[in-house]
């Protein structure tokens, strides 16, 4: 018996989330809790039958592409969580350079909303806002959670770092919030304290800016806290 060796994939929807590229995103899922975001299905998949019993379960495996980095044949990637100096092989990795650019996270399900596309409204995500999704699955705790596995390469979660806001970005925040309805900082402080910076950059006095849902903000980061220094 000969096994095929192409596939066709379709998306079965898209996933809306804060981040309008690549900079800042999250290097994995649920570490910042605060992120969410909203899986649409496309008009095929949004029969409510499709879901139906979906929120049985409190988080969901989500198989999506890595749409803005194309395939990759090269064997070795070089990892940020080791410093962007050494190389391992792209499969001992969570790189997004590889062979088929596929990606697979583990997301909290906040809710299921039918009526015309559904919605399923998520956190923890770390996708790019328009990124085509492929599968999305039940997250089953008995099978899927091993107590006592291991990764050497990656031991420990990463370090946080402390979030300090200026008085002249809060008060920037709270204006611009106003206008949009938001209320709540933690999905922007649990974000900066990842450190969106390359692992190669260090400089203290250098500005950096990322767009979350639309809102520019400006920060610095020193050895133990970012500090975001305006809001646009």
């Amino acid at each position: 018996m000969t096994t095929a060796k192409d596939f066709l994939l379709s998306r079965i929807g898209v996933i809306n989330t804060p981040f309008d590229s690549k900079f800042a995103v999250p290097r994995q899922a649920r570490l910042a809790a605060g992120a969410r975001g909203v899986i649409v299905l496309d008009d095929d998949y949004s029969d409510p039958n499709f879901v139906l019993g979906l929120e049985g379960c409190t988080h969901i495996w989500v198989s999506f592409v890595f749409h803005l980095v194309g395939a990759s044949d090269k064997p070795t990637v070089r990892p940020p969580r080791l410093g962007g100096n050494e190389r391992v092989g792209v499969f001992a990795t969570r790189s997004t350079h590889r062979p088929n650019p596929l990606g697979l996270s583990v997301l909290k399900l906040d809710k299921v909303v039918l009526g015309g596309r559904t919605e399923i409204h998520v956190s923890g995500v770390d996708l790019v806002s328009g990124t085509p999704i492929l599968d999305i699955k039940p997250y089953v705790p008995y099978v899927d959670s091993v107590a006592d596995a291991t990764y050497l390469m990656a031991d420990q979660p990463p370090r946080t770092l402390k979030v300090v806001w200026t008085d002249q970005a809060r008060n920037e925040f709270e204006l611009i919030s106003a206008k949009l309805n938001l209320t709540d900082m933690t999905g922007v402080e649990q974000i900066l304290a990842q450190d969106p910076r390359p692992s190669y950059h260090n400089d203290e006095a250098r500005v950096y800016g990322v767009s979350l849902e639309g809102i520019e903000f400006k920060f610095t980061v020193s050895e133990n806290a970012v500090t975001i220094q305006g809001v646009a």
